[in-house]
């Protein structure tokens, strides 16, 4: 594994997911290519990422980024080329200007936050166009905010891109998980109920969630048909699974979380078999084609 610091002097996204190519200049001054995932990453942006150099044999040395973190420009220059990738009306030069006149990125960055009116006082920004690049600053910084909260929850940038191809945005994906993280597993290739599982508990939502006991239901039942091959569940086993899925979890919980899902139609009980419903529902109709068939022979 090798690290790499610095400024991402180029960058070309390939698909919603973050994925694409591009250089960061090092801290020593020297570039590297790089290819991987970096989302939301524009040019400018201060680059920290931990991968592998290796040697293609089209385009030589690159660095393949594993796992990276984007955070916003910290040098001069970082700014100015930020500026200009973001804003279709501010160009190099003009972005200089602001970063010139307010003594460095860092103090730009303070400007914006803290009284935008003032980007107006440089040549050539408009009162209108300091008020539409602030809001696309804290735009951009919503987003980020956003990636560092989905890595809180222990989302790698890859499993974040993958995220961010179903719900566009970062932000879009940190309010899919809030309003129900195991949609995760519904939604987006590689995540199962288990992964979806340890995200949720570090979002914030109980064991007891009637959220995770429905959809702990589901994937047992969904397990043990396309594991197993059964099409249901006797009730002990079927209980014994979900306690052994969810960990501590009050019994009178996780029965009431069953009576819900019984009321609810999502689950359906004969005798001492449990099964979900869309399987009961095409076992009665493989067993009532039989009989007909039976009944026209």
């Amino acid at each position: 594994m090798a690290e790499l610091t610095g400024e991402l002097v180029k960058w070309r996204a390939h698909g919603a997911s973050g994925w694409g190519v591009g250089a960061v200049r090092a801290v020593d001054g020297s570039t590297m290519p790089v290819v991987g995932v970096l989302v939301g990453a524009r040019e400018g942006d201060t680059v920290d990422a931990v991968g592998f150099v290796t040697t293609h044999p089209t385009y030589g040395e690159q660095f393949k980024i594993s796992e990276a973190t984007v955070t916003q420009p910290s040098t001069d220059e970082g700014a100015v080329a930020w500026l200009a990738s973001t804003f279709a009306g501010v160009g190099v030069s003009r972005a200089r200007a602001l970063v010139e006149h307010f003594g460095g990125a860092a103090g730009l960055w303070r400007a914006i936050e803290q009284s935008p009116g003032k980007l107006a006082l440089v040549d050539g920004i408009t009162p209108e166009r300091a008020a539409a690049l602030a809001e696309r600053y804290h735009a951009e910084r919503g987003e980020r905010d956003a990636q560092i909260t989905l890595r809180g929850w222990g989302l790698t940038d890859n499993q974040i891109g993958r995220c961010v191809e179903c719900w566009l945005t970062p932000s879009g994906v940190v309010d899919a998980v809030r309003r129900n993280p195991y949609s995760l597993a519904e939604a987006v290739d590689g995540f199962g109920f288990k992964r979806a599982d340890v995200i949720a508990l570090r979002s914030g939502l109980t064991r007891d969630a009637p959220t995770r006991l429905a959809a702990a239901i589901e994937h047992v039942l969904v397990d043990a048909s396309t594991s197993g091959g059964h099409a249901f569940l006797w009730s002990r086993p079927f209980q014994k699974d979900l306690e052994t899925l969810l960990g501590v979890v009050e019994r009178r919980a996780l029965l009431g979380a069953i009576g819900r899902a019984l009321v609810e139609g999502r689950i359906i009980r004969r005798g001492g078999r449990v099964y979900l419903a869309r399987l009961h529902a095409a076992e009665v109709r493989v067993a009532s084609l039989i009989t007909e068939r039976n009944a026209n022979t």
